[in-house]
């Protein structure tokens, strides 16, 4: 993508024509009709790409749905403007101050709806473009992505979720050490035993499949040569404020069974217990690099300026791309790190977002750095944005009624609350254990694995899930835990596989 300055950029006399001030100010005035404002009634040049040397043209070509309806079908084309916070994916009108602007998008003249399908389908292909006012940022003001990744917006992100979202975002950690668990020192880049009080940055990514020696440890000491998003990574922890980074394929010697089995079966207190995850989704593998952070460059915006306006593409929501086109959302192990994980920074080739358990952030529009006073805000109650793990994280946990038994501990109440979260709980896991039906995992033990993940999780929830279908699922005291819950696993699905096949 390129932005078009407003020097070097070529508009044809029609596009000249188009009133986006006026647009703008009835959208200021709150004058905007739920059905758009028609900014251009014949735009069949869009959709038919004739005036090639137009750069407004060219940007708003991709503006058009070609899948909505055919040119044979079409009674004609026209450029709408609509409400950007009311109708944009990733974004809430309630968030106070947030600043409007146009969504302009090229439709039929045969649409008579204008609904959240219809919206939802622009969004989901990235044709989302915006025209705003050239001037100051605000909350949710679209804005033009830098070229590079903003270090202190990121501390922001993180400083903003431990201060003000609450025990949804911040559980306590645990209380020592992670048995056997080694982290990378970024500043001497030595790999060190984990203690008590350190704390660390975890990495998601996807391994690159070209064989190395890279894993190996030398003297406790990295290797010389470093992917580019490991590398990437370790400056972003650095510009964090953090020290620790963990990588799987340096913190685990790979060639230690026992080692590998054991820290496996700790996954999700590597990554719950992090203080982020930084998720390399940009790319096919760990060579790519974090776009914006080390030597790899991000895709730039197509912007073209007009007449006091600024047209940008927004492109799709960097959530919705991820699950359609990252390699590292197809991936089992990294989906499970990212829905462990309490915080993700996650990069694509266009721009990085934040998720916790509360709010979402995302650089192409104006964000917590423009809210003012920000410990006033209810944040029990925010939901800004289309989280990446939207069908599986965030959910407000209703604490189930409890009593005091006589000897001091919460005992679950028989009762329909305890129960429906119950189910709940099991509502949350048949999903997630689908997911991993159409990931890609290297072994098939890691499907178990992964599975037995899931469980560790439903464990540690208010109410937990001990059991499925009659099945308990407890940590025995023998000396290999992994074996037993693999055991589990597969006895559960060759339980869960008979009652499909038969009932």
């Amino acid at each position: 993508m390129n932005n078009i300055s407003s020097t070097n950029q070529q508009i044809c006399e029609r596009c000249l024509r188009i009133d986006f001030v006026n647009a703008l100010w009835a959208l200021e005035q709150g004058k905007m009709d739920p059905q758009g404002i028609i900014l251009d009634g014949d735009a069949g040049r869009f959709v038919s790409g004739d005036e090639a040397t137009c750069d407004l043209c060219n940007l708003l070509s991709n503006a058009a749905l070609s899948c909505s309806i055919s040119d044979s079908e079409a009674q004609g084309f026209e450029l709408r403007a609509f409400s950007y916070l009311q109708n944009g994916i990733g974004v809430r009108h309630t968030i106070p101050g947030a600043q409007d602007s146009l969504m302009v998008v090229v439709t039929s003249k045969n649409t008579v709806i204008f609904d959240e399908i219809f919206f939802d389908d622009y969004g989901y292909n990235g044709k989302y473009y915006v025209v705003l006012t050239d001037g100051q940022p605000g909350p949710l003001k679209p804005q033009e992505i830098p070229a590079l990744f903003d270090h202190g917006r990121a501390r922001l992100w993180i400083d903003n979720c431990k201060e003000d979202h609450g025990p949804s975002c911040n559980k306590p950690v645990a209380s020592a050490a992670i048995p056997g668990m080694k982290l990378i020192n970024c500043n001497t880049l030595q790999i060190e035993p984990a203690q008590h009080g350190m704390q660390w940055i975890a990495l998601s990514y996807v391994w690159s499949p070209q064989p190395s020696s890279s894993s190996a440890q030398v003297n406790c000491r990295l290797p010389s040569e470093l992917s580019a998003s490991v590398k990437d990574a370790m400056t972003l922890t650095r510009h964090l404020g953090y020290q620790y980074l963990w990588v799987d394929k340096y913190c685990i010697d790979q060639s230690n069974v026992s080692e590998l089995s054991d820290q496996i079966n700790k996954m999700d207190l590597i990554y719950s217990n992090a203080e982020a995850t930084i998720v390399g989704a940009a790319g096919p593998d760990e060579t790519y690099g974090l776009p914006g952070v080390g030597s790899t460059k991000r895709f730039k915006q197509d912007i073209v300026h007009v007449a006091g306006a600024a047209i940008i593409n927004m492109g799709p929501h960097p959530a919705v791309y991820v699950e359609e086109e990252s390699r590292w959302w197809k991936r089992g192990w990294t989906f499970q790190e990212g829905l462990l994980s309490r915080r993700r920074i996650i990069f694509t080739e266009t721009q990085a977002f934040f998720e916790c358990n509360t709010a979402s952030w995302i650089e192409s529009l104006g964000g917590i750095e423009l809210v003012k006073d920000r410990q006033s805000l209810n944040w029990t109650k925010w939901k800004n944005g289309t989280f990446l793990l939207s069908h599986f994280m965030g959910q407000p946990e209703t604490q189930a009624p409890t009593e005091t038994t006589k000897h001091g501990g919460n005992e679950l109440l028989e009762n329909p609350a305890g129960d429906s979260m119950i189910a709940r709980r099991l509502v949350d896991f048949f999903p997630l254990i689908q997911q991993y039906t159409t990931r890609s995992l290297t072994y098939d033990s890691d499907s178990l694995n992964a599975a037995a993940g899931m469980l560790k999780i439903l464990a540690k929830r208010k109410p937990s899930v001990l059991a499925i279908s009659g099945l308990p699922y407890v940590s025995l005291p023998i000396q290999d835990v992994l074996i037993n819950t693999q055991i589990f696993i597969a006895t559960f699905c060759e339980e869960f596989f008979y009652e499909f096949l038969y009932n």
